[in-house]
């Protein structure tokens, strides 16, 4: 495969809860293998209100490639139904999910963003967004963003945020992004963290 990063992913329908998952990969010729794993909290779902879902984050590189793992076990779900465009879509060419890292010296950063709005009529949402350094615990406010492509999918808005970075220092960054609806002033946040470092 000629792409420097390939995402592999599987799609599962599971219960609220606190889990921990775990990838393997093996080289079958010779044997050696990587191991990586993470956390993940899936909430119970709301009866009213907004809720925003944490975001797919894309920096500008090479764009990724996708592989569905062919051996999903889908529980609830009919096998091969879904894709990941299904879940997040707006994939961009020459993006590419932000894992973990990225270079100093980046100036973009994409957010694809889903969020559902129960029992508001007419309801007007506000996103806004800013950066928190994690050794200092400073605010860097990010007031420089547009909506790039939004879309309704079975009760869920999604919306594909562009964000202007300023100039970034090596270390570790936390962006928070809520989402306010005006007239409830109701309002949900979501956060990552990522890395910047050296090139």
């Amino acid at each position: 495969m000629k792409q420097k990063k390939i995402c592999l992913y599987s799609i599962s329908s599971l219960l609220p809860g606190n889990y921990e998952c775990r990838f393997v990969l093996r080289d079958i010729k010779t044997g050696k293998g990587a191991v990586a794993s993470s956390s993940v909290v899936i909430p119970k779902a709301s009866d009213s209100g907004i809720k925003l879902f944490p975001p797919l984050l894309l920096i500008p590189e090479e764009k990724a490639l996708y592989l569905k793992l062919s051996h999903d076990q889908e529980k609830g779900i009919e096998k091969g139904s879904l894709s990941l465009n299904d879940v997040y879509p707006f994939l961009p060419d020459n993006f590419s999910p932000l894992v973990d890292e990225a270079n100093l010296g980046i100036k973009k950063l994409l957010a694809v963003l889903r969020l559902s709005i129960i029992d508001v009529q007419e309801s007007e949402i506000e996103i806004s967004a800013h950066l928190i350094d994690r050794s200092s615990d400073k605010k860097i406010p990010l007031s420089n963003s547009s909506i790039v492509a939004s879309e309704k999918r079975e009760g869920i808005d999604m919306l594909l945020i562009e964000f202007q970075l300023p100039e970034l220092e090596v270390g570790e960054y936390s962006v928070v992004i809520i989402a306010e609806e005006m007239t409830t002033q109701e309002k949900s946040q979501t956060t990552r963290t990522f890395k910047i470092r050296e090139r």
